[in-house]
């Protein structure tokens, strides 16, 4: 299986994702230690209606798995502010590979060092780890797999365009989620 994350470019590395602790990074969102925080708290952090938990809550000095990771999806339909593209005055979609924002990386699941896993049924999946471990150790272990990223070809961004357009010009939008 192959997973595709929307990430900025790596400026030394262009073919490699930048690593980091955004949302357009490879790695996670720090948020402070939950342990004291009650169980109502996380549950607006995990709904979006709270921004003081982001992608996975450090309990005790840990994370867990089965508590959040960093997203991935199984196809490479990203929401259109996660692709290469930019919009014609006509309202099309058009490809701008020259856009230094996000690019899509895709990863062999097998790639994955033993110590991440992935998780989730649906398109949207996480990458959380494997046992519980300090923040900064998983952070360190998604950054080491920046080598195995790879961005997809101009055939699959022209692709992704193409299917973009048809959606959209059938009222339907493909590309939802993160």
């Amino acid at each position: 299986m192959i997973i595709y994350r929307g990430m900025k470019k790596n400026k030394k590395q262009p073919s490699k994702p930048q690593v980091g602790n955004t949302a357009k990074d490879l790695g996670v969102r720090r948020c402070g230690d939950v342990t004291d925080t009650p169980c109502s708290k996380l549950c607006l952090c995990w709904s979006g209606r709270s921004n003081s938990c982001k992608d996975i809550p450090i309990r005790k000095g840990k994370v867990r798995p089965n508590t959040g990771g960093m997203s991935v999806r199984i196809d490479p339909y990203m929401p259109h502010f996660r692709l290469p593209i930019k919009k014609d005055r006509w309202g099309t979609f058009k490809l701008d590979l020259n856009d230094d924002k996000c690019r899509v990386f895709s990863l062999k699941v097998d790639d994955l060092p033993a110590c991440l896993r992935l998780s989730g049924k649906s398109n949207h999946r996480l990458i959380e780890p494997s046992d519980p471990c300090s923040f900064d150790d998983f952070q360190k272990n998604l950054q080491g797999t920046q080598h195995k990223w790879k961005e997809l070809t101009q055939c699959d961004y022209k692709r992704l365009v193409e299917k973009l357009n048809k959606n959209s010009n059938e009222g339907r939008n493909v590309v939802v989620g993160t």
